[in-house]
């Protein structure tokens, strides 16, 4: 809704099409561009078999069917042509299911938050008496306005942060794996392979699971610093899952990574069989990875998960 114009870049040509209008507009035009293609590949590829067909036949007649020979010698000529300026196809990649089973089950309420207040020093309030329980196997959002605190607990569940009244209980059986936004966890003097190297996995374990977050061939020998944002994201995103942990901590997770690769990625933490809380503000990825419950800050109010409520929050918190 907010953008009137956007710049594609295709993965393929490596042309720059610009498409007038919204997000809306982008996806609808740019699946007609893709059935177009696809259809002129189509035609190509029945054209390319015709052809062929056709020589083989003429390559395997008797040496004294001069006719077939000829019309088997311009049907090559034609075929030639054809392969040598046949719409570029996309590289496609096997993506390969990852196993993302817990190392250990995770406990029936694997955080409980109990009366906590916290503020930064010299800041006012974030927290008065907040309350709620996490349950083992669900998808809990929170969200609320920018500076509520969303990102704050994360770090207060974490332990960066003290409360300053109130206490946070995590059970002992909870294994958590977390993400930050700034992605602190990676080195960049490493390669994206040397990042999510861990003795649980093989290299071609690994590279598999590199390939769910579109990491292929030689991308994985890449070191981490020469990465874009959006590709450090992927190597933190896919490292992350690679603890096996029974619950997940999201801050953020879809920043910097474009719509398609959202989509893609979105599927991995869809099949987590584990607990998951984040701090996320695309109601695609919140949608696709099935939010049960959600938080709402400032009040400090839970409620079930509704599509047209947290559509109704991310437009207020978009207008301040």
């Amino acid at each position: 809704k907010i953008v009137n114009k956007i710049l594609f870049v295709d993965k393929v040509t490596h042309k720059i099409t610009v498409f007038d209008g919204n997000y809306d507009d982008y996806k609808t035009k740019a699946a007609q561009i893709r059935a177009r293609r696809a259809a002129k590949i189509a035609d190509e590829e029945r054209r390319i078999k015709h052809l062929s067909d056709f020589v083989a036949r003429a390559n395997a007649a008797s040496p004294t069917n001069h006719s077939i020979k000829k019309a088997g010698h311009t049907r090559a000529a034609q075929l030639q042509k054809i392969l040598a300026h046949r719409t570029q196809r996309d590289v496609e990649y096997k993506r390969v299911k990852m196993d993302l089973t817990p190392l250990r089950d995770g406990a029936r309420f694997p955080i409980m938050v109990d009366n906590l207040w916290f503020r930064y020093p010299g800041k006012k309030l974030l927290y008065r008496n907040l309350s709620f329980h996490i349950t083992g196997g669900e998808r809990f959002l929170i969200v609320g306005e920018n500076g509520a605190g969303k990102s704050t607990l994360l770090k207060l569940i974490m332990g960066f942060l003290t409360p300053e009244r109130g206490t946070i209980d995590i059970n002992p059986k909870t294994d958590i794996a977390y993400y930050a936004q700034e992605q602190e966890q990676l080195d960049l003097n490493k390669t994206v392979m040397e990042n999510v190297e861990t003795p649980e996995y093989t290299d071609l374990q690994l590279r598999a699971a590199l390939a769910n977050f579109l990491f292929f061939d030689m991308d994985v020998f890449k070191r981490v610093g020469t990465l874009s944002p959006g590709e450090r994201a992927r190597v933190a995103l896919c490292k992350l899952l690679l603890k096996r942990a029974n619950m997940l901590i999201l801050d953020e997770p879809t920043n910097h990574l474009d719509p398609e690769t959202q989509m893609i990625i979105g599927d991995n933490f869809r099949d987590f069989p584990g607990t998951i809380i984040v701090v996320s503000h695309n109601p695609e990825f919140v949608e696709q990875i099935g939010i049960t419950r959600m938080l709402v800050l400032p009040a400090g109010r839970i409620e079930d998960y509704d599509h047209e409520k947290l559509e109704y929050y991310y437009s207020v918190n978009s207008e301040k």
